[in-house]
């Protein structure tokens, strides 16, 4: 496995992995695919591949539909994640839906919204954690994340002192499906487009080579 990882330009993982070997440490990983809105082949495939695997779907509040949540009903290894409100940029250039010139009630309002849309679909399967688009979150905004109703937050960044997923590394993002490559397989996206697929975090602190990116 190290091996594959060196050679599919995965090696800065390879070699966080052998301090972990070093230390006898056991690092955790968990799998993330944003941008679900409704069911897709795609998604068929990617719950078929995950298996029994612990699966995180991070999900547009605004835009899921009541036949996501269907499909997803009885899977007991996926958990839903808030993505953001709407996934609409509010500057130019970039994805960023939370900017730091957007009014503070705005955003509260967005982010409580979206948690109720989310416990309204999916029950159970919807934990508090938000994974902004594009990993783009003014800093100002995360006292909101809490009253809110959201534990903790999944982005790129430097680690703050609150609660956070450490979202490093991730795997290409492509508008027609990304997709981890391994020996013989190619794992497709649920997302209909824009997806970032099967993000893999370490939510472990130590030990660490890899930078908080």
């Amino acid at each position: 496995m190290k091996l594959w990882l060196r050679t599919n330009g995965w090696d800065r993982l390879a070699r966080e992995l052998d301090l972990w070997g070093a230390a006898r440490a056991v690092a955790s990983f968990w799998w993330r695919d944003d941008d679900a809105v409704q069911p897709t082949p795609q998604l068929d495939e990617l719950l078929g591949r995950a298996g029994r695997v612990p699966l995180a779907l991070s999900v547009i509040p605004a835009k899921a539909t009541e036949a996501l949540a269907g499909r997803l009903r009885g899977e007991a290894t996926v958990c839903v994640l808030q993505h953001g409100w709407r996934h609409e940029s509010h500057v130019e250039r970039r994805v960023d839906e939370y900017p730091a010139h957007r009014p503070a009630a705005e955003v509260a309002a967005e982010l409580s919204a979206g948690r109720r849309r989310l416990g309204s679909l999916f029950g159970e399967q919807s934990i508090p954690v938000f994974v902004p688009p594009a990993h783009a979150f003014h800093t100002g905004f995360l006292p909101l994340l809490r009253r809110s109703g959201l534990a903790a937050i999944s982005r790129k960044g430097a680690r703050p002192s609150r609660p956070r997923v450490w979202s490093r590394p991730t795997s290409t993002s492509r508008r027609s499906g990304g997709a981890i490559r391994r020996p013989s397989t190619t794992t497709a996206t649920s997302g209909s487009s824009s997806t970032t697929f099967a993000g893999v975090a370490v939510v472990a602190a130590t030990p660490r080579s890899l930078p908080a990116c």
